[in-house]
Formats: structure tokens, sequence, C-alpha cells
């Protein structure tokens, strides 16, 4: 399975990622976690998110280091949003993407 074209990162370089939450409730949390074959190679913690004014639409912007421990190869970073919805439910959404560490 070949990655696509700028999708490859250098080890000890920033991976740098933004996404769109619509229709977000306050109070958001994002968990992010890498995985490489099938496991989770490294997580950060959750981390609150700062909402915009517009909850129709909330750009996030975040970054992951990838340490110079990661062999290279390939991967899938996991982002994780959870939230509490209507009378306190919490409510969560995920997305994946995958790219390659090159040396």
């Amino acid at each position: 399975m070949a990655t696509p074209p700028g999708r490859s990162f250098a080890v000890n370089s920033d991976l740098h990622f933004s996404f769109l939450v619509y229709n977000a409730t306050p109070n958001l949390v994002l968990q992010t976690k890498l995985f490489r074959d099938g496991k989770v190679v490294k997580a950060e913690p959750p981390s609150g998110v700062t909402n915009s004014d517009n909850l129709r639409q909330n750009l996030i912007t975040n970054v992951m280091r990838l340490t110079p421990d990661l062999e290279p190869g390939h991967y899938y970073l996991q982002v994780a949003i959870t939230g509490e919805g209507a009378k306190n439910k919490k409510s969560a959404m995920s997305q994946w993407v995958d790219f390659e560490i090159v040396k």
C-alpha cells in the first residue's frame, strides 16, 4: 500500500494537522494516538480545546512530535474529540489518517 505524496515525514520532525468540528459543544477534549501495526506507539494526554465563537464550525489545529525512537515505516494518526451534548450525554468522534515516517 503506497502512501500518497505529501504524507511522508522525517523522524524527529513535527506533524502538524488541523480539522473542522461541525456543531461543536462547549468543553471539547482532544486525544491523539499514533498507531503502527495496529498497536499504539504514542499517545498524547487528553487536552481541552478552545472553542471558537462559532460552535457550528470549529477549526482545531495541533502538532505531534515524531520522536527519534520511532522507526521508519507506515503509521496511522487517530484524532478523537469528546464533548458533552444534550442532557449531559457524552458524544465522541474520531478520524484517522495514514502517513509514512522516513529517515
